[in-house]
């Protein structure tokens, strides 16, 4: 089992993968319909690989290396590890670039024109917009509470069992 959480992060980059694959397979009838879209979708679903794994790649390196002993390291950033830190950084580099993005340099009409990235393939941008921002809220709110995590004894125990 302790195997198992020292390589999640590995697992999160072949879903990174599997899920590239399934946005790729997705896209090929728009493709089939309108080839001139093929360049887009390389480029966005390249984009959603990239990002989505960089968070991964960095929790990698701290469990890997043994700078972070356990997983559930990354649920008390207050405690300091720069590799944990980094993690955070990393995930909250990609939360805002992604809400710039899709606010400020077209990516909800993007994420329209290239329609399978969403369930329900929503075509009204500031639908997107509010759910990005929602999504923002609700991401700062549970960083808050994350954040201000204290280890309790009785959990600190279980901890050290399973992980």
């Amino acid at each position: 089992m302790e195997t198992l959480f020292q390589y999640f992060w590995l697992l999160q980059i072949g879903i990174n993968i599997v899920n590239s694959v399934i946005f790729w397979l997705k896209a090929q009838p728009y493709i089939k319909k309108q080839p001139d879209l093929r360049s887009g979708y390389i480029r966005m679903i390249r984009g959603f690989f990239v990002g989505m794994s960089v968070p991964w790649v960095v929790m990698g390196i701290g469990l890997t290396t043994g700078a972070v002993s356990n997983i559930a390291a990354y649920f008390y950033p207050r405690a300091g590890n720069q590799f944990v830190i980094a993690w955070w950084v990393s995930i909250w580099g990609l939360i805002l670039s992604l809400n710039y993005w899709i606010l400020f340099r077209g990516g909800a009409e993007s994420l329209i024109k290239y329609p399978v990235f969403f369930r329900g393939n929503p075509n009204n941008p500031k639908t997107i917009k509010l759910v990005c921002l929602l999504s923002l809220i609700v991401s700062l709110v549970a960083f808050v509470i994350i954040f201000y995590l204290r280890p309790i004894s009785g959990f600190t125990q279980i901890r050290h069992k399973l992980f």
